[in-house]
């Protein structure tokens, strides 16, 4: 999409009056919850429960006193893709461009398939996504 391009609402994604938002967190398989977690956003349908966006963020920090710092976020916050933020210990900015991993989206269920290959991403690699945080 090009700078003068306005984004469009999708067909599929309900008026905000008819939304909201859960935020939780959650221990990663595998990591010390001290410090690594997943946070999970997702907006939903109030009447259904059916989520219309999501955001999946691996947070972590190198000891236990220190706060939570994104180390990647996985979103579907434009609507049409599913993208990956890669974040630095050396401050909060991408350290990249974001990468695309998986689009179009264009009704829910290819929503549901981006959120299973960003869940993939952030917790099945989160070894993987620590080591390129502290690296960078």
């Amino acid at each position: 999409m090009g700078s003068g391009e306005k984004r469009t609402r999708p067909e599929w994604l309900p008026s905000a009056d008819e939304l909201e938002t859960h935020t939780y967190s959650m221990a990663i398989p595998g990591a010390d919850p001290t410090l690594d977690v997943l946070v999970v956003r997702m907006m939903v349908v109030v009447v259904t429960d059916t989520m219309v966006d999501f955001a999946l963020m691996h947070q972590t920090r190198l000891h236990p006193w220190q706060p939570f710092t994104n180390a990647v976020m996985a979103d579907a916050s434009h609507h049409d893709e599913v993208h990956l933020h890669r974040y630095g210990r050396s401050g909060l900015a991408d350290v990249q461009d974001p990468v695309v991993i998986f689009e179009p989206i264009e009704d829910l269920n290819d929503l549901q398939e981006g959120y299973c290959q960003a869940y993939d991403i952030i917790v099945v690699e989160w070894e993987e996504n620590k080591r390129r945080w502290n690296d960078a």
